[in-house]
This record gives C-alpha cells, structure tokens and sequence, in this order.
C-alpha cells in the first residue's frame, strides 16, 4: 500500500462529491464516495502501520451498517439506513464532506511523518 493509491482514491471521493453529485444531486452516490474515504483512509493507515484510527472505524461502522441494513430509504437530501430494530444512520452530504476533511488531514498527517522519519 502507499500514500499514492490513499490520494488517488481520495480524489475519487472528491471527484463523485464535487462533479457528479453536486451535478446531480443523486444520493446513490454518497454511499460510493464514503466507500472510497474508507479505501483512502485504510491505504493510508497501513503504508503508516500505526494503531488503527478512529476516523477507519467510523467509516467501517457506517459501511458496515449499510451492508446488513434491511432497510434503506432517502428523504429530501440524506439517505436513511435503518437497522432491524429501527435504529437509523444518516448520510448526507455535510456528513461525506466532513470525512472528507478528515481523511485529507490523516493522508497528511502520515505523509509528514513519514518524511520526519527518513530525515
């Protein structure tokens, strides 16, 4: 794994939340874009090979939830996933950009530190 394939996946989640989905403001999307911050942040987190980081799991999490969720649903602009006793998880847009954030500080934050160890 390398920080180059964590950056290229980044942008993938970048391109579909900043070209496609504000184009088309197709909720199918979001899901795809939050698969990608979780491939990018996973990359990232093994080429580092630190503790698992917290921003992974809650992306596991919600990836997760989708996966074995009985029930999916959109209203106005959030997807709503609902697990089988009825308790939800909400993605939207502010959602996706907020990991978005996050998993472009944690790229960094690995890239610094692994320039302060070669020195």
């Amino acid at each position: 794994m390398s920080l180059d394939e964590a950056k290229k996946t980044l942008s993938k989640a970048e391109a579909i939340m900043e070209k496609s989905y504000a184009f088309t403001r197709e909720l199918k999307l979001l899901p795809i874009a939050l698969q990608h911050l979780q491939s990018a942040t996973e990359y990232a987190w093994r080429y580092n090979r630190g503790k698992k980081p917290k921003l992974l799991t809650d992306l596991e999490k919600i990836t997760t939830k989708r996966k074995e969720s009985p029930l999916e649903f959109k209203r106005k602009e959030k997807l709503i996933i609902c697990t089988e006793d009825y308790k939800t998880t909400i993605i939207e847009e502010k959602i996706i950009k907020e990991y978005l954030k996050k998993t472009k500080r944690y790229i960094e934050k690995c890239k610094t530190k692994n320039q302060q160890e070669k020195n």
